[in-house]
């Protein structure tokens, strides 16, 4: 049975100084490099090969990753504005809306059996008022009796 890889730990001092060096390097390991590579990792400790994992896997981290790719895209987009506008606000859902505005309702709308299916008052209901006793009997009216 195949044991686990063992994960390499880095000490502080470590990550600092192979930080150090792969800005030196540009974050790019090349042939010409190679004698200053070597001896920096004695120095600190690791293998070269160790070191070329963690510059590749570290290199946005330190030289501008995700981050400061979605801000440079978005001081891109504002440099596209006209001059002297701003963009929309950004979507906040902790705001509070506008109030809605006030509406003018002078009567009560009229209730389904009042309107006929194409949205015209029916004969009974143009012919009687509508009432707020007779339109909601559970406010203690009796309902209408038919005869």
């Amino acid at each position: 049975m195949a044991r686990k890889r063992f994960r390499t730990k880095f000490t502080a001092e470590q990550k600092q100084r192979m930080q150090e060096l792969s800005e030196r390097l540009g974050w790019r390991l090349q042939k010409r490099d190679e004698a200053i590579v070597d001896e920096w990792c004695r120095d600190i400790g690791v293998g070269k090969g160790v070191f070329k994992v963690w510059m590749h896997n570290n290199k946005h981290n330190y030289l501008g990753g995700h981050s400061a790719r979605r801000s440079a895209s978005s001081s891109a987009a504002a440099h596209l504005q006209a001059p002297g506008t701003t963009g929309a606000a950004p979507f906040n859902p902790f705001t509070t809306p506008p109030p809605a505005p006030p509406t003018n309702h002078t009567s009560p709308p009229p209730t389904a059996a009042d309107v006929s299916i194409n949205g015209t008052a029916s004969a009974a209901a143009a012919a009687a008022p509508l009432t707020a006793t007779a339109a909601h009997p559970e406010n203690g009216a009796s309902p209408p009796q038919s005869a």
